[in-house]
């Protein structure tokens, strides 16, 4: 029997849980997972394998959602 050893070429340091963007966001862990369906995230991937696998959502992503949020601030 091989054992075969997948590296994913991302840092998970740069990317954030669907929870932990909620939080950071300020929204429901449901909305997060909407946007997911609507590509709002371009670069979200899912990490690990079948049912245990879970989003993974890189920080430029989160910060594309940050930045026009801001612009909308009325001063």
């Amino acid at each position: 029997m091989q054992i075969y050893v997948i590296r994913l070429a991302y840092n998970p340091m740069n990317t954030l849980t669907v929870k932990e963007t909620a939080a950071r966001l300020r929204v429901s862990i449901r909305t997060v997972m909407h946007w997911l369906e609507q590509n709002r995230f371009p670069h979200a991937f899912k990490a690990g394998f079948g049912l245990s696998s879970a989003w993974r959502i890189p920080e430029e992503d989160i910060q594309a959602i940050e930045r026009p949020a801001q612009s909308q601030v009325t001063r």
